[in-house]
């Protein structure tokens, strides 16, 4: 793979350096395994191999071969930052309490060194994080670090979701652990057309599955559900707009500002009951 290299490198280039580099070769058929090979020599990196199972299995596998107290996660054509992992690390030794830390992330083409900022959406953004992330998902997995501990009890990703197994395990560790934000910058994500896409119709079904295991149930408060069905909707939007399907992006824009607005009145009748 033409980039495994770099994030190697940025694994190499960290302050800390009391870390172990487990990297799982998921059926890869190109070259990355001789580029992998390279960088045997450190002690500290180990290649496993299994047949084409995809990232949730790859990442599990890994996870099982983990000795370290802490659990951070790097695609083969994403990078860090030099200083990611000691920030993070030092965020826990202050704040024990803490079972995830996620911080901010930039976007990247071609060139690392030439970096944007991302642009997150920020729906809801006075609500606890624990109820916004069952509303969406903005934890960037190349910025989480997360107590192995906690990962290895929860079961580690969902093996029958795709492209959505990281939004259900960060919904899973905030109903029992407390995550917090490092309003810091730690990693780079590589945009390219050949990453983790899907087609439209199989990205909304597996949105809708994480909605299904999590936020579609009766105990979930209304808030949320609104919340969620209002996103849902505003993406479907997005998505018909682009494909200059006009009629159907009104409907769907109708339906998300409805929602929406229930979310807020449903909030604010949750905090008043509660005062």
């Amino acid at each position: 793979h033409q980039w495994i290299s770099e994030s190697i490198q940025s694994v190499l280039g960290q302050s800390f350096d009391n870390w172990e580099l487990i990297i799982v070769n998921d059926g890869s058929t190109d070259n990355s395994v001789e580029i992998i090979q390279t960088y045997l020599n450190d002690k500290r990196i180990k290649l496993l191999h299994q047949k084409n199972l995809g990232p949730a299995n790859a990442r599990n596998y890994g996870i099982s071969k983990c000795n370290g107290e802490f659990i951070a996660f790097l695609d083969s054509d994403d990078i860090w930052l030099h200083e990611k992992l000691q920030i993070q690390l030092q965020f826990f030794e202050s704040n024990p309490h803490i079972g995830l830390v996620y911080s901010n992330y930039n976007l990247f083409y071609d060139n690392p060194k030439l970096t944007l900022p991302l642009r997150q959406s920020n729906w809801f953004h006075t609500w606890p994080d624990n109820h916004r992330l069952l509303v969406y998902d903005f934890i960037g997995i190349l910025t989480v670090v997360v107590r192995s501990s906690i990962i290895k009890k929860l079961g580690g990703f969902n093996e029958n979701l795709f492209g959505t197994e990281d939004w259900d395990l960060w919904i899973k560790v905030a109903q029992f652990y407390k995550i917090s934000k490092i309003e810091k910058v730690t990693a780079s994500y590589r945009v390219h057309p050949d990453g983790l896409s899907q087609t439209a119709h199989n990205h909304f079904n597996q949105l809708k599955k994480v909605y299904d295991l999590h936020v579609f149930k009766k105990n979930v408060p209304k808030h949320i559900q609104c919340g969620a069905k209002a996103v849902f909707n505003f993406r479907l939007a997005k998505y018909n707009l682009f494909s200059n399907y006009s009629l159907i992006f009104i409907k769907f824009y109708f339906r998300a500002t409805i929602f929406y607005f229930r979310a807020k009145i449903n909030y604010l009748f949750k905090k008043n009951n509660e005062n």
